[in-house]
């Protein structure tokens, strides 16, 4: 299996195609000093409010231009300071509240699909579309269920 996996990274630095980068060194890094636990559970987290954060700060650029209200839902509500800052805290707050269950059971997940942590086991990305697929799922159930307990009346 090692030869396979030497034989496979030769022939694509011979091809050209395979350049060892920031990915690899960061990954290595990373994996060197974290536990697992660490990897699957604040690096999620960290990736998704980083990107969400990313994605709020393009959004809130598009909507500042001139121009744009014509295409806006509610065109004569403007968004003031106050309602994005409002809003980004209860966003925050759903995320720590609702999907940090879900970040605790990521690491059990990923040992429960034998999902590898090192650099040189990952094998390629078409064997964890069934993984993400799953995860989507469980995602969505879980979202699911958790809105649907909240109309009970007893809650």
């Amino acid at each position: 299996m090692a030869s396979a996996v030497v034989n496979a990274t030769a022939s694509a630095a011979a091809a050209g195609l395979h350049v060892p980068g920031y990915f690899e060194r960061f990954w290595r890094h990373i994996d060197a000093n974290c536990t697992h636990f660490d990897i699957a559970f604040w690096g999620p987290i960290i990736l998704h409010q980083v990107v969400y954060l990313l994605l709020t700060a393009v959004s809130l650029t598009l909507a500042s231009w001139r121009g744009i209200d014509r295409f806006k839902l509610q065109p004569k509500w403007p968004v003031t300071r106050d309602d994005v800052i409002k809003c980004l805290k209860l966003v925050f707050f759903t995320h720590i509240v609702v999907e940090s269950p879900l970040y605790l059971l990521l690491p059990v997940y990923m040992n429960w699909t034998n999902t590898p942590f090192d650099y040189d086991s990952i094998p390629v990305w078409h064997t964890y579309v069934w993984k993400v697929a799953l995860a989507f799922v469980m995602e969505d159930a879980w979202h699911y269920w958790a809105h649907r307990a909240l109309h009970w009346k007893p809650i």
